[in-house]
């Protein structure tokens, strides 16, 4: 699947522990952000850092064929909804907005 040209993703850390409860925690919360925002694509992807915490990454991006610029500034704004309520993690979310640059002939 192609998708848009603006991307976000955010991470954060996370004690191990509290990793199932975390993790099945944000895809439910990102499945509901896929019904709400028509076209979303949510990917969430674990590191196991080999000590007490691990590091969670979030990626979200717009199917090309429903918005080619990809994110705009509000749903930028919506997906950074978690750090204020659920179990998520004491620690910030950092958050990353890239452009995906399309190869040569792509």
């Amino acid at each position: 699947m192609t998708v848009g040209r603006r991307q976000l993703f955010a991470y954060w850390r996370v004690e191990v522990d509290r990793l199932p409860q975390i993790l099945a925690a944000m895809q439910v919360w990102q499945s509901g952000r896929c019904r709400e925002i028509g076209g979303l694509v949510a990917s969430l992807y674990v590191r196991d850092d080999a000590g007490p915490d691990a590091t969670v990454m979030e990626a979200y991006a717009m199917t090309a064929m429903t918005q080619p610029e990809g994110l705009t500034g509000a749903q930028l704004a919506a997906l950074g909804a978690p750090q204020v309520d659920g179990p998520w993690p004491a620690g910030r979310r950092r958050f990353e907005v890239f452009d995906a640059v399309t190869a040569p002939g792509g």
